[in-house]
């Protein structure tokens, strides 16, 4: 089943993409980590363990913010909706050279956006499904 979504980015910070999502099911807040700086365990006072488990263990799963369960339909809009934005800005500065210079074919811009999965933690992060 395909859903109607709509996807507006709303922050970054600490390697964590923050999202409003509005589709079939409502209004609501997503997040996925999409990196981690080692140093953060420290400052978080975590253990080693829990900032496995807590931190790297969620990078890469996309979630609500109200810990309510994520939907596959609204993971696989997500991931279409980020790799079209991505796209489309990649077209945006190949289509002003002057302005924004030639990004060669290698450039880590040209990277597209990682596909990320569901995601709900329950004594850690667990993938939807």
């Amino acid at each position: 089943m395909q859903i109607k979504a709509h996807f507006v980015r709303s922050g970054h910070y600490r390697g964590v993409g923050q999202y409003k999502c509005y589709d079939d099911r409502g209004a609501y807040e997503l997040e996925v980590r999409e990196s981690y700086d080692p140093y953060e365990g420290g400052n978080w006072n975590y253990t080693p363990a829990e900032f496995e488990r807590d931190v790297v263990g969620s990078v890469g799963f996309l979630h609500t913010r109200s810990g309510a369960r994520i939907c596959q339909e609204t993971v696989d809009a997500f991931n279409a909706w980020r790799l079209a934005e991505h796209q489309k800005q990649m077209a945006k500065l190949d289509a002003d050279p002057k302005r924004y210079g030639i990004i060669a074919a290698e450039d880590p811009w040209r990277t597209p956006p990682a596909i990320v999965q569901g995601g709900y933690w329950r004594d850690g992060w667990h993938a939807i499904g």
